[in-house]
């Protein structure tokens, strides 16, 4: 499984994750309902409000940002 970085930025911070979650790439996971149940449980534990999430694969390509 490849290997995600989940960054928070704060008003104020950004916290760059140094360790990452493997998860199931999303778009090509056989099972799609436990590769959905994954990436909802490693969004939410991340989630915070006023600032935004920073998502990047183990090469440090952008696969996703949101503001929170």
């Amino acid at each position: 499984m490849p290997r995600y970085f989940f960054h928070t930025r704060t008003e104020r911070k950004m916290f760059w994750d140094r360790t990452g979650l493997d998860l199931p790439d999303f778009w090509r996971a056989m099972d799609e309902e436990m590769a959905d149940a994954l990436w909802h449980e490693a969004f939410a534990k991340h989630v915070a409000t006023g600032g935004s999430l920073l998502i990047t694969d183990e090469s440090g390509k952008v696969v996703f940002v949101a503001a929170l």
